[in-house]
């Protein structure tokens, strides 16, 4: 493929708005990978062969949107936040009910 055909090609894809945040918490190769992945996810969802069909989608206002897999720091870290509040065992909800009084009293 040429130049001038990649150049095509490029101009025949529906616009995608990424969720990067999760970018920020992978390592190398998860993001290698993570970008692999969005380029497969923008080949299948995004491209459009005719230009009729690329306009016609584009005029509906059709945007794609994307979120990136979580990295392995931050799922670990879930992972641990998760174990200890279930760690807690049964517990029950406290309520509690502050009326509009109390606080004006307190600051005044």
């Amino acid at each position: 493929m040429n130049k001038r055909q990649m150049k095509k090609k490029q101009g025949k894809y529906l616009p995608i708005l990424p969720d990067e945040f999760n970018l920020l918490t992978m390592t190398e190769e998860e993001w290698k990978r993570a970008e692999a992945d969005f380029k497969a996810y923008r080949e299948k969802y995004a491209f459009r062969k005719r230009y009729k069909d690329l306009k016609s989608d584009s005029k509906n206002g059709k945007i794609l949107l994307y979120s990136y897999p979580i990295g392995a720091k931050k799922s670990a870290f879930m992972k641990e936040l998760q174990d200890v509040g279930l760690s807690q065992g049964d517990v029950k909800p406290i309520t509690i009910v502050q009326k509009l009084s109390d606080v004006n009293d307190f600051y005044q």
